[in-house]
């Protein structure tokens, strides 16, 4: 019913029913409060076909009108419904009033009985009124029963308050690190609207992702839609602690109502609630499920069997329990969860990546440095937040910019496992006590294959009896998998959080050692066993040189003179053993690259000159200030031929916009538009902006050398400094465009 019909149906039933009141002293409120339990709602029931009002007279409540379309019969669930509003409103409105425009029942709110006296007239009227008498509580739990049964708006304002209860406990509205949702950092995600669509598609959707992907914000994003799109009524509960749902929810439900609710009670209200308007799409939201046991997952079918029709559910865990559950117990068949619709939710495409990019921007006035596209860690949105809270914490100037290395160091590291987990640091600490123990050990060439720079453990389900470790296995934190053979191994899920759990126990075998040579061979050996090696080697040196400040001269040299080793003329696609490890890496096969038919280039024994380029980003000096060996080392590693790239866990090829350079002579570098990925190259960069008068010397040596590796990376060290207000600076640039190389 528009709004003209509605208020002359209003007008003409008032004159029908109080022909005695006088029309200034009526108030009309199509929106009105009930009262349940100690909490108000606000209802506004103006839907097709019906329309709730309450009539006030000298500012108190007189009667609930609830109006339906002629041709809608009365029912006494209308009445129930009435009535319940009636009984909850404060104070009470004393009469209930139901009318089809052919047919009026006007009832007593407190008895629930039929007014059969004549209302119309005022004496008899006051009367009525005056005898009407008090409501019992069991009355208005009735009320309270009826209308969650019947009103889905009750309904909806009351889940709407359970969700926000729920999120309470995980949000943030500043950029609190331990939250796992920060109101003030939300990057949007693709996966959001594509989600949104498919809940009216399908009654199970699957959402997995690995741990820092941001399968929580993305849920969250997914409640805000959810909540504003007509008919949908999403209710959000986290599963980190297995829980019954039913009592969960009923338990909720008593919260806010101050009323007994049972889990049946709940189950009635919610068939109940499914069939109220078929327009409505329910949509239960089962956060971080976390575990595979059956009877956790009872309650979890039963509601993905309760009503197909307009009702949805929406399984949100870690791959490894999915990987747990999606089968039949006993049988290579899949079940009703693993035949489900399933998402698997990535890190930052690169779209959401220049999104992100360009907020830090806006919000923060941080920037990260060309190449960071580049560098797994900035796709994982946990990793960006720690560099804005980061950033923050230090930035002092609202007006200045703030540029962040665009290559991963050990600052980055070190900014994740500040504001991890204590029990993830445990258990990650454990893991590469493990690692280091087996590392020790004989392996066949394909589990060094597997296990060189990966931070594999080959164990057996029962041999890691560790509680630490068991309940990041269950979380996914750390990951299992099985080989052909039968064979198992686990492996981290953060990779940014092994390299610092592993520098700590590499420091605490190092620290028992007195053999210089024994020592530098154990900080090779046990680092490339660990994803991002160098950076773990570097970490480990960091820490050591805290107790021995000796520490990192000591170690420099034998780094220094620990060269890479090349063979152009090796086939393509080898791996081959040595002491020190596997070898690799095959740049001829990346895309992009100018000549492919040249032959493939073995590069082993790269991470010495990793680890040392990741200590040249800080200019070292002898007592008296004399830089000749730092300058000496940034010469000799930025003149290494070939790209010195850590080994990253995702494949460069598969970023969009990799690629080297091949020159003459088999040297090869990378695209200078790429920014800086090499970490010898932000080694220069730090040096142009810590020791610029240094600097220029190198640029003079490269150039009258016609040193083309060295040029080519010292010109990209200076492509992102172009506002750095200094001679040398500008001097170096000048020099390199005048010699046509910029």
């Amino acid at each position: 019913m528009n709004e003209t019909t509605l208020e002359q149906r209003i007008v003409l039933e008032i004159r029908k029913h109080f022909p005695f009141l006088n029309k200034e002293d009526i108030t009309l409120q199509k929106t009105f409060s009930i009262k349940l339990g100690h909490k108000k709602y606000e209802i506004d029931n103006m839907i097709k076909g019906r329309a709730d009002i309450m009539i006030q007279h000298d500012g108190k409540p007189l009667a609930i009108f609830e109006l339906k379309a002629p041709e809608i019969e009365l029912t006494t669930d209308d009445y129930g419904q009435c009535v319940s509003y009636a009984r909850l409103t404060e104070p009470i409105t004393p009469l209930s009033i139901i009318s089809n425009g052919k047919e009026t029942v006007v009832l007593n709110t407190y008895t629930k009985e039929t007014v059969d006296a004549d209302y119309t007239n005022k004496e008899d009227f006051n009367k009525i009124i005056k005898n009407m008498g008090s409501i019992a509580e069991s009355q208005l739990d009735s009320a309270i029963n009826i209308l969650l049964g019947n009103s889905k708006e009750v309904w909806n304002k009351i889940i709407h308050e359970i969700n926000e209860s729920e999120f309470s406990n995980i949000i943030s509205s500043g950029l609190d690190l331990e939250s796992p949702i920060c109101e003030e950092f939300q990057i949007e995600r693709e996966s959001v609207n594509e989600l949104l669509n498919q809940i009216y598609l399908d009654s199970l959707l699957i959402l997995t992702g690995e741990p820092s992907s941001g399968k929580t914000n993305v849920i969250y994003q997914l409640y805000q839609l959810a909540k504003k799109k007509d008919g949908c009524i999403p209710i959000y509960i986290n599963l980190e602690e297995p829980k019954s749902i039913f009592q969960y929810l009923a338990n909720k439900f008593s919260g806010i109502l101050y009323t007994p609710v049972s889990k049946d009670e709940f189950r009635y209200w919610l068939i109940n609630s499914l069939h109220i308007n078929t327009g409505h799409r329910v949509v239960f939201i089962l956060d971080n499920i976390s575990s595979s046991i059956e009877t956790d997952w009872e309650e979890i079918y039963e509601l993905i069997n309760i009503c197909k029709d307009n009702f949805s559910v929406l399984l949100v865990m870690n791959k490894q329990i999915y990987d747990d559950v999606k089968k039949i117990k006993g049988k290579n068949r899949l079940n009703t969860i693993g035949k489900a619709k399933h998402y698997t939710l990535s890190f930052l495409s690169d779209d959401e990546f220049y999104r992100a990019c360009q907020m830090l921007y806006d919000d923060y006035k941080l920037c990260i440095s060309h190449g960071g596209e580049y560098n797994p860690e900035y796709r994982k949105p946990d990793v960006l937040k720690m560099q804005v809270a980061y950033v923050k914490d230090t930035h002092l100037d609202d007006s200045s910019i703030i540029c962040i290395s665009g290559i991963l160091n050990s600052d980055i590291l070190l900014s994740v496992w500040t504001n991890i987990d204590d029990n993830i640091r445990m258990g990650y600490r454990k893991l590469a006590k493990y690692i280091i123990n087996q590392g020790d050990k004989d392996k066949s060439i394909e589990k060094n294959i597997l296990t060189y720079n990966s931070g594999i453990l080959f164990c057996d389900s029962n041999d890691l009896k560790d509680k630490d470790i068991q309940i990041l296995l269950e979380k996914g934190y750390i990951k299992r998998k099985y080989l052909n053979n039968g064979e198992s191994f686990v492996y981290p899920a953060l990779l940014n959080v092994m390299p610092v759990a592993a520098a700590y126990e590499i420091m605490d075998i190092v620290l028992e050692q007195s053999d210089d040579d024994e020592l530098y061979d154990s900080l090779i050996r046990y680092s490339q066993l660990f994803p991002y090696p160098d950076l773990t080697a570097d970490l480990m040196i960091l820490f050591m040189s805290k107790r021995d400040e000796f520490f990192i001269s000591s170690i420099i040299n034998r780094l220094y003179y620990d060269e890479p080793t090349i063979d152009y003329s090796a086939p393509k696609h080898i791996l081959i053993k040595t002491k020190k490890g596997i070898l690799n890496v095959d740049y001829s096969k990346l895309p992009c690259i100018e000549n492919e038919e040249d032959e493939g280039v073995l590069l082993g024994n790269t991470l010495p000159w990793l680890i040392l380029s990741n200590l040249l980003a800080i200019p070292f000096a002898t007592e008296d200030g004399d830089l000749s060996l730092w300058i000496e080392m940034i010469k000799k590693v930025g003149s290494f031929k070939n790209v010195l790239l850590r080994i990253a866990n995702i494949p460069f090829d598969k970023i969009t916009g990799y690629h080297v350079h091949s020159f003459p002579n088999r040297i090869q570098v990378v695209c200078g538009k790429m920014g800086i990925i090499e970490p010898i190259t932000y080694a220069m960069q730090m040096g142009f902006l810590k020791v610029p008068e240094y600097m220029i010397e190198i640029v003079r040596w490269a150039i009258g050398k016609g040193n083309i590796p060295l040029i080519m990376r010292l010109s990209t060290s200076l492509d992102i400094l172009r506002e750095v207000d200094n001679e040398y600076i500008k001097e170096a640039r000048e020099l390199l465009k005048r010699n046509n190389i910029d």
